[in-house]
């Protein structure tokens, strides 16, 4: 009973003077509470992810561990969504920000991208689309008034690759600007229409540029030749296979989803996507996409920054030694695959209006992915 009430009576006179300003702080002030991490392994809530203890996976903790420090202390968590690891198709990570949760959904942006080049890989094996070397106006009959000389070399391949060669202005532009292609054909409400009335520039297939309208095409193609949009279509042959139920998509006022970026889903269902083409398009043993449109997904078609290489509506970067792929969103959006460390990263950021604090924010979350996350694989005792 002594030690008890002294417990009892101890913590009465640390209420009283805190109170009275007894900690020694102002009228209103509060002793700061320092800030502490320590991993855990992920919850098994029963959605397709086996977790396992990170550092039994071969990932150094203590590194991760730091990263959490880091995002407090830049004050990174107060527009941070989330951050998953996968290791050897097991989830060994994950963490989220402000009031987000797993079941929260975040906006891919233009990681969207990648998953329409994927859904429509899904099309080409079924034979709802015939072959990547097809004419790109052959799919669209109602626009062939549009068509000239010049454009009928343009090719699907020249669409997934952004190398069909159209004049096309939307890096080079405010990205919120009337001036931006991107902007003016959303607001043209018929993006496709928008798109195949501009001039070719360049030689089909000889230069890249990014071209938001590229995967609207797709979504036009799986529309004529499956007889469904490309939101449907996902849902038959690619998100219901995978146990993905709960995602959204934005659309055009023609009803049309929008391929550019209007793509939302769980970061764990980010993961499965991820986690899918580094097993080369098998989920659970069913082949969704074969592994040859993985292949022709992860080729560089087209070279970028030194050491970056762009394939079908995906990117490919090498950093230390280390190649890696991914899918890319406005904000801070990723999807990163390590193949040679059967790795799977998701990042997830609120993005801003302020194109130049997007902009950092985005800078950020790649400092986390190079200095931490890559780091913690670099660190581990199997390298």
């Amino acid at each position: 009973m002594r030690n008890s009430s002294g417990l009892i009576l101890s913590a009465l006179v640390a209420v009283v003077l805190s109170s009275c300003g007894g900690s020694g702080g102002g009228k209103n002030s509060a002793p700061e509470v320092p800030y502490s991490y320590a991993y855990a392994v992920p919850v098994d809530d029963g959605d397709g992810w086996a977790v396992a203890d990170a550092g039994g996976e071969g990932l150094n903790v203590g590194r991760v561990e730091s990263m959490m420090k880091f995002i407090h202390d830049a004050d990174q968590d107060e527009y941070l969504r989330n951050i998953l690891i996968i290791r050897n198709n097991r989830l060994v990570f994950e963490e989220y920000f402000q009031d987000v949760h797993k079941n929260s959904l975040s906006h891919l942006q233009s990681a969207t991208k990648s998953v329409v080049s994927a859904i429509f890989g899904i099309a080409v094996a079924n034979g709802s689309v015939a072959s990547v070397g097809d004419a790109l106006f052959d799919y669209f009959p109602e626009y062939q008034h549009l068509n000239n000389p010049d454009k009928a070399g343009v090719t699907l391949q020249h669409v997934l690759s952004m190398t069909p060669g159209f004049e096309w202005n939307e890096i080079s532009t405010p990205v919120n600007g009337s001036e931006n292609d991107n902007v003016a054909a959303h607001r043209s409400n018929n993006f496709i229409e928008y798109l195949l009335q501009k001039e070719i520039v360049t030689d089909p297939g000889t230069a890249w540029y990014y071209n938001s309208g590229c995967p609207m095409l797709l979504a036009g193609i799986v529309r004529n030749q499956a007889g469904i949009h490309i939101d449907e279509f996902a849902a038959q042959y690619l998100f219901g296979p995978m146990g993905i139920q709960t995602v959204r998509w934005e659309y055009q006022s023609d009803g049309l989803p929008l391929a550019t970026g209007g793509l939302w889903m769980r970061a764990r269902d980010s993961a499965k996507f991820g986690q899918l083409f580094l097993d080369g398009g098998t989920w659970n043993g069913q082949q969704l996409i074969p592994v040859s449109w993985v292949t022709a997904s992860w080729t560089g078609y087209s070279s970028q920054d030194p050491g970056e290489e762009y394939g079908y509506l995906w990117w490919m970067r090498e950093w230390e030694g280390r190649q890696f792929w991914f899918a890319s969103g406005y904000g801070g959006q990723l999807i990163v695959m390590v193949p040679d460390e059967e790795i799977v990263i998701v990042i997830n950021a609120d993005y801003s209006t302020d194109p130049n604090e997007t902009g950092q924010r985005t800078a950020n979350t790649w400092n986390l992915l190079r200095e931490f996350l890559l780091r913690s694989i670099q660190e581990n005792p199997r390298n």
